[in-house]
């Protein structure tokens, strides 16, 4: 019995893991195309978003070039996107000192912007960085400032 449901487990998980590589293969093939920059980061951020849990360090790799480029650029539209998702890898690695930091880049962008969803956001991660490291104090601050702002 359990072995064959380990066997119906794995036939129902390889035409999942083709398709995810089918999906990265398009995204990649498509950024080879791209000579936008804006599009060349958003296609970046998504093959991080769909190889990050295979191959943290070549996700690392787009993430980097996609900070750069919105850096050469001064696009605070990009910066806002690849602050997230580094912050997101920085976590799965256990590094939360980074986390942290692209986290509050984010947050001064986002108040600069006096946009409220990207506050918002930026505080719910911090608020779970925190809770993860186990200062709950600290992170019922950063949840409580978050949700006070959803009811403005």
């Amino acid at each position: 019995m359990v072995k064959s449901r380990v066997l119906l487990f794995f036939f129902l998980l390889l035409p999942a893991l083709g398709q995810a590589q089918g999906k990265v293969d398009s995204l990649q093939n498509l950024l080879s195309r791209t000579t936008s920059d804006s599009l060349r980061i958003l296609l970046m951020i998504e093959i991080n978003g769909a190889i990050e849990f295979q191959d943290i360090d070549k996700s690392k790799e787009y993430l980097d070039e996609a900070a750069q480029l919105a850096e050469t650029n001064d696009w605070d539209w990009a910066r806002l996107k690849v602050y997230r998702a580094q912050s997101f890898a920085a976590v799965l690695v256990g590094d939360y000192s980074s986390s942290l930091r692209f986290d509050n880049q984010r947050l001064s962008l986002a108040a600069a912007a006096k946009d409220t969803a990207q506050i918002q956001d930026a505080l719910n991660y911090i608020g779970d960085t925190y809770q993860s490291l186990g200062e709950y104090d600290e992170a019922y601050f950063y949840f409580t400032k978050a949700y006070k702002l959803a009811q403005i």
